[in-house]
């Protein structure tokens, strides 16, 4: 049986891949320090759905304690790391740099050294969609990455890779960046968009729409984004060092996610049909650190595991509203 550890175990998209693998019968170390950068309580719930699995072994320790981590991989051994542990969100790294350096990059160099110390046979790790910045030419293709990021978090997130490929080429580790474009669904992560502006609207409370709405963005819904990364993990590297966008390959304005969102709320009984959205919705200007659009060519991962995302916006936020309902309004 393979052994995969899985840092970020309780993240959302953690969550679902150590679920995957288990299903799969691989055996599932996951890690994670159930910080709260955001609900403590919904990252428990997700590690609870799978705690009785024999083939899943969760272990709450900081990626930073490195003796720990170390006696870890001495301990489980794993054949394969996945790498999502780091601190998420554009806006939050404007406020807490020192936060994202320390866990995205020094927490990000420990888990690579130690993986390589050991010489696990493939590292796999998030980035993040962020990294194109405000690019010309849409759809963003792997090889359009520059450094012309806009926030300290996409920042963290290309300097990640930058160690990774050099790591690679020094060490002959095979490594794999995933850059994911925006994944939401059940079990979401509550900063999102999507989770956020569904709990201000049900408590009646104004929502603030960007670039007046007009920010685009490419979503990926959940299951989309764990098939494509699981077509990578079970796949043996074809070079030392890849890299794949992850995405649902369309574009959405904020404008457009409300108006879905919206219809599934009314339609799911979470609200009344006369239900008064406009007057909770605010426009303002561009907000310091955001892209106005993203947009992912997914052709690389496409030729390589077949990957075809299959949900579309409409469906999964209704997927997601469902879920909301049934967790918040017991």
């Amino acid at each position: 049986m393979n052994k995969v550890l899985i840092t970020g175990a309780a993240g959302f998209i953690g969550y679902y891949l150590s679920k995957e693998l288990i299903d799969n019968n691989y055996q599932v170390i996951g890690i994670d320090n159930l910080n709260d950068y955001y609900d403590v309580s919904l990252k428990k719930d997700r590690i609870n759905n799978i705690s009785d699995n024999k083939n899943f072994i969760f272990i709450n320790e900081d990626i930073n304690n490195i003796e720990q981590i170390k006696n870890i991989f001495i301990e489980y051994k794993p054949d394969i790391v996945i790498h999502l542990a780091a601190y998420g969100g554009v806006r939050y790294s404007l406020e807490k740099p020192d936060v994202y350096i320390k866990n995205n990059i020094d927490g990000f160099y420990n888990i690579l050294k130690i993986a390589s110390d050991f010489k696990v046979k493939h590292f796999v790790f998030t980035s993040s969609s962020s990294i194109y910045g405000n690019i010309n030419g849409i759809p963003s293709k792997e090889e359009d990455a520059k450094i012309n990021q806009e926030s300290l978090y996409a920042s963290t997130k290309m300097c990640d890779e930058v160690i990774a490929y050099s790591f690679s080429k020094l060490y002959d580790m095979p490594i794999t960046a995933i850059r994911p474009f925006t994944v939401y669904g059940p079990l979401g992560r509550p900063d999102m968009a999507y989770f956020s502006f569904t709990n201000k609207l049900i408590n009646k409370e104004e929502i603030t729409l960007y670039h007046n709405g007009n920010l685009k963005r490419d979503y990926t819904y959940i299951t989309d984004a764990i098939n494509g990364i699981y077509s990578i993990i079970i796949n043996k590297p074809n070079e030392l060092y890849n890299v794949y966008n992850i995405a649902g390959s369309k574009q959405y304005s904020t404008n457009e996610l409300v108006s879905i969102l919206k219809e599934a709320m009314i339609e799911n009984n979470l609200v009344n049909s006369d239900f008064d959205f406009d007057s909770l919705i605010k426009y303002s200007d561009m907000k310091k650190g955001e892209v106005n659009e993203t947009y992912a060519d997914i052709s690389k991962i496409n030729q390589a595991f077949n990957y075809v995302p299959k949900v579309d916006l409409k469906t999964g936020i209704k997927e997601f509203i469902k879920w909301y309902k049934k967790y918040y309004t017991k």
